[in-house]
């Protein structure tokens, strides 16, 4: 696969355009955006930082018609590491609701979804486990999947891709299990995933909640010290 020359179809450049207005509108930061190439930075309610790259590239055995655009999130929890690229910034394992919606489109839905991570933390456990994981952390960390965290230390030992097929194996087989009892007793049978077990969300809600109110105490700061300067900036033309 590799990137080339791609000019928008009417739908994907009308998807673009959505795209823009929305990112102005969201104070999302447009690092490029071209025909085959889309680079958006930006800050979620939760204070953390998203970059969103897609590149469109098509496989050299087929013809151009054959183009996909491949996106990439990363997240962080300064800006610094997005832009500096370090070892504190991680890939998120996102996608939109439908792939076959035009590219702007796509990126939009993430967007959105991203800048209210909060919310959207509540319905995604993967980027619950980011928006708790300490910065320090996230040092050790490669990728933020939705079955599994993937560390660094488990690509040295070169592990990790068999303990996520055997997890999907075994998501597979519940799915299966359950499926079946729905098929023969006509009724929603209810189980729990075993793959997040492991991660401790019992206090999830109260962090969500003190993150939340840490941001309404940091603007109500932000609106007595504006309207202290006003105070004093009144004062000193007044005498």
């Amino acid at each position: 696969m590799r990137q080339f020359s791609y000019k928008m179809n009417k739908p994907e450049l009308r998807s673009v355009e959505l795209l823009k207005s929305v990112s102005e509108s969201a104070g999302v930061e447009i690092i490029q955006l071209s025909q085959n190439e889309i680079h958006l930075r930006f800050k979620g309610e939760s204070k953390r930082w998203y970059e969103i790259e897609s590149q469109a590239i098509f496989d050299e055995e087929y013809l151009e018609e054959t183009v996909e655009w491949i996106t990439n999130t990363k997240a962080a929890r300064w800006k610094s590491d997005l832009v500096n690229d370090t070892e504190f910034s991680v890939q998120l394992c996102v996608h939109p609701h439908d792939k076959n919606l035009p590219i702007g489109d796509q990126i939009v839905s993430i967007v959105l979804a991203l800048i209210n991570d909060i919310q959207t933390a509540m319905e995604i456990p993967m980027l619950a486990k980011f928006l708790i994981c300490p910065r320090i952390m996230l040092e050790n960390i490669v990728i933020f999947q939705e079955m599994m965290v993937v560390t660094k230390d488990m690509v040295d030992d070169g592990d990790w891709q068999g303990a996520f097929h055997n997890l999907q194996v075994m998501h597979e087989q519940q799915e299966d299990i359950v499926m079946r009892a729905m098929e023969e007793d006509d009724v929603h049978v209810p189980y729990e995933h075993e793959w997040i077990e492991g991660f401790d969300f019992s206090n999830f809600e109260e962090e969500l909640e003190e993150l939340r109110i840490e941001e309404k105490e940091k603007r109500e700061q932000e609106i007595v010290r504006h309207w202290e300067r006003m105070n004093d900036n009144l004062h000193d033309n007044q005498s």
